[in-house]
């Protein structure tokens, strides 16, 4: 059988200070030695992130790496994030010792780090936690990245002299706060800036790194007036990324009065044939509406495929599907999708329900882990 040749750049601190060794990895297994003076602080086997492979790190290497990030190239900080979640979806690594790595590397100053590691943490919030466990997580987040938020604030009139890396980490740490944690008064602060955005005769200017940010939040707690307003803003906004930032909005909506006018929306004019799909794949999202979402699409299947009258729109409705998280989800896609078979789609079928077995079982595995890891007494 063939075998690769790995090229390796191994990187690391001894006492003498950082230093690299080159290594060309042409067997199954290899001892290498390091040319070391002293202490190994820190190691890293893959450079500035520039190879092809993932790497495994022992506890102890793992620990070494959190505390030392600072030392490591943004790169390397994210694909160490990428590798272990990585490994923790191939069961060779255990989900706590993937928080342990995302707690010490939460107060990151770079942007990037900052949305992978709040978006690895969404992910395990909507998929791989108990309703008991989800308030603890959101607390732990909001612990992890509220000190941040609390730094940078909300941008200010003299914002406009802040550098890009500035505004870009506010909104990453923003998105954690608001969306993910849902502190009070965060949430309180971007429903202000929606009224100053969207109030009568021209609201007040918004970084356009926070649009998104605020809109979702506004319409997470809408009432019936902002939903009129939102469905408005939806038919009437003429820049495209707003309109769609809007529509997407009113898939968002939590408040349990609006759910059933919400996922209504889809097949009204409201939702134009090109935005159907997505609109739909934000629903099934929702963990407000995705019940009432997918109940639309089984029991009004011919009007929701009339809609999606293409073969592109079709095979991202199936994959919209994906966003379900639980057994019975899965079941229930795999006998709709046996009684519906849609030959333009075929592929993405087969696709996504081998997305959703692999997402499922990895759900069942981790919800007790991540669990016993909440319950862990933390300093």
């Amino acid at each position: 059988p063939t075998r690769w040749l790995i090229p390796m750049v191994v990187r690391y601190r001894d006492d003498d200070g950082v230093k690299e060794q080159r290594v060309l990895l042409s067997e199954a297994a290899a001892n290498v030695p390091l040319s070391a003076r002293g202490t190994i602080r820190w190691l890293t086997a893959n450079a500035e992130a520039a190879g092809f492979y993932r790497c495994a790190y022992d506890e102890t290497l793992l620990a070494l790496l959190g505390g030392a990030s600072a030392e490591l190239a943004p790169a390397a900080r994210l694909a160490l994030v990428s590798d272990q979640w990585a490994l923790v979806r191939a069961g060779v690594t255990t989900v706590g010792a993937f928080l342990d790595l995302l707690v010490r590397l939460a107060s990151d100053s770079d942007h990037f780090v900052i949305d992978e590691i709040a978006g690895r943490l969404s992910a395990l919030e909507y998929r791989h936690v108990s309703d008991d466990d989800r308030a603890p997580l959101r607390a732990l987040v909001a612990q992890l990245f509220a000190p941040a938020a609390r730094e940078l604030g909300w941008p200010r009139a003299e914002a406009a002299q802040e550098s890009d890396d500035v505004r870009l980490r506010r909104a990453a740490v923003l998105r954690a706060v608001v969306g993910l944690a849902r502190v009070p008064e965060a949430i309180a602060e971007a429903d202000s800036r929606y009224r100053a955005l969207t109030k009568a005769g021209g609201g007040g200017a918004l970084d356009p790194n926070l649009l998104d940010i605020v809109v979702a939040a506004a319409a997470r707690e809408a009432d019936t007036a902002r939903f009129e307003d939102l469905v408005a803003r939806a038919r009437n906004e003429v820049d495209p990324a707003a309109k769609r930032r809007f529509l997407h909005a009113l898939a968002r909506v939590e408040t349990p009065t609006l759910v059933a006018r919400a996922i209504e929306t889809a097949l009204g004019d409201v939702v134009p044939m090109q935005d159907f799909t997505s609109y739909l794949s934000v629903l099934l999202g929702n963990r407000a509406t995705r019940e009432g979402a997918w109940s639309l699409i089984r029991d009004r299947w011919p009007e929701v495929r009339a809609k999606a009258d293409s073969p592109m729109l079709l095979r991202r409705l199936v994959e919209g599907l994906g966003n379900l998280p639980e057994r019975r989800h899965l079941e229930e896609v795999e006998r709709f999708l046996a009684d519906h078979p849609i030959d333009s789609a075929k592929q993405a079928a087969a696709q996504t329900l081998e997305r959703m077995r692999t997402d499922v079982a990895l759900r069942e595995r981790l919800i007790p882990e991540v669990s016993a890891w909440l319950a862990r007494p933390r300093p």
